[in-house]
């Protein structure tokens, strides 16, 4: 026996189910006529409410209406652009935006970036996904408007960026990716490294090796002195806890100290003076990224010291760098790749992914002399 269907309500329909059906065609009217063209940003509810005299509530539901029938949209600032359905390439409430803080020829010419790129639109094609990518020098400290008057799926930010503007982004209504960036307390998913699990490799190495004292070479952007980077700043202590552990434990390393380096000073930077005439010599020095190891090698070489002989050099790399420097390669492709899964993927409480490291072995690193 099939169980009693519910008692359908008598009468009239709410009064406030009505009007915003009613509303609802007037908008469509409006959208198919070209009075909102695609693209176009809609009124604000209030504004529509007073026009219509209706209440905010009616407006509200009339545009949830059309967003399910793909004629409305909503933009990261949470505003409502209108849609053509009919055009799939207009629909731009499904596509990935990708913005740059920094030029993307800058970005293009260093490896680590190109591959983090390369997986983006690789993640982004797994999920059917297109990809709009977007450069803009104020990216860094802004959250320019005019970028975000689009509707999309989710942001993935690829660059440097200041904590304020960081913040700015924590409140939008897409999904916020931060591509090759540690976890951060803001409500922001992030895609990058395990870099735990790779200074603990590298100071595992050192220590079997009989390496007493470390140098690490955190890299400085002259373009946001005020914070310093990200990742920098989490290898940095935990390579300082990495350390403080063998000592405890009486193994090899003892002491850890760190030295800033500024791009722009090359292989004259003071950074590699200090360390190259310190009282008591580093037998290793750990460097940020395969640049500065390069820059530091060749300021070793000029002082007369050799490498690895009386000084072992290693560096957080990529894979491709396998065979040039001693140190732990991380596969950006799969950074990338995971940032744009996560951008994808609807509202939900931050995400924290990390893509491990690799031993690299090289020709820079030997026993402590």
């Amino acid at each position: 026996m099939s169980a009693p269907k519910p008692a359908r309500a008598r009468g009239r329909p709410p009064v406030a189910d009505t009007a915003h059906r009613l509303l609802a065609e007037v908008f469509r009217r409006r959208i198919r006529d070209g009075t909102w063209p695609p693209g176009a940003v809609i009124p604000p509810w209030r504004t529509l409410a007073r026009e219509h005299k209706v209440s905010a509530r009616v407006v509200q539901l009339a545009c949830e209406s059309l967003k399910q029938d793909g004629l409305l949209a909503a933009t990261p600032q949470r505003r409502l652009v209108a849609c053509d359905p009919r055009s799939p390439g207009l629909d731009l409430s499904k596509n990935i935006l990708v913005l740059l803080t920094s030029s993307p020829a800058l970005m293009l010419n260093g490896r680590m970036y190109a591959e983090l790129l390369e997986g983006i639109l690789r993640g982004a094609g797994e999920c059917a996904c297109p990809v709009q990518i977007a450069y803009d020098d104020r990216l860094s400290n802004h959250v320019p408007r005019e970028l975000l008057e689009r509707p999309c799926l989710g942001i993935v930010l690829v660059g440097k960026v200041s904590v304020q503007a960081l913040k700015r982004y924590a409140k939008l209504n897409v999904p916020v990716v931060l591509a090759d960036h540690p976890a951060t307390p803001l409500a922001l998913h992030t895609a990058g490294v395990d870099n735990r699990q790779a200074t603990r490799l590298l100071v595992e190495r050192l220590a079997a090796l009989g390496h007493r004292r470390i140098a690490f070479l955190r890299r400085l952007s002259i373009h946001h002195v005020h914070q310093v980077d990200p990742d920098a700043h989490e290898r940095q202590r935990e390579l300082l806890a990495a350390v403080a552990d063998l000592a405890d434990s009486g193994r090899a390393a003892r002491a850890c100290e760190v030295f800033s380096f500024f791009p722009n000073d090359g292989p004259e930077a003071p950074a590699f003076r200090a360390i190259l005439n310190a009282r008591k010599p580093f037998s290793a020095v750990i460097a940020g990224d395969p640049g500065t190891a390069r820059f530091f090698m060749q300021a070793a070489h000029a002082a007369g010291r050799r490498v690895p002989q009386e000084c072992s050099v290693l560096a957080y790399a990529t894979l491709a760098d396998a065979g040039s420097v001693a140190g732990v390669g991380f596969d950006f492709r799969e950074v990338g790749r995971l940032a744009a899964r996560l951008a994808a993927q609807p509202q939900r409480p931050p995400q924290r992914l990390q893509t491990p490291g690799r031993w690299l072995e090289g020709p820079t690193l030997a026993p402590a002399p």
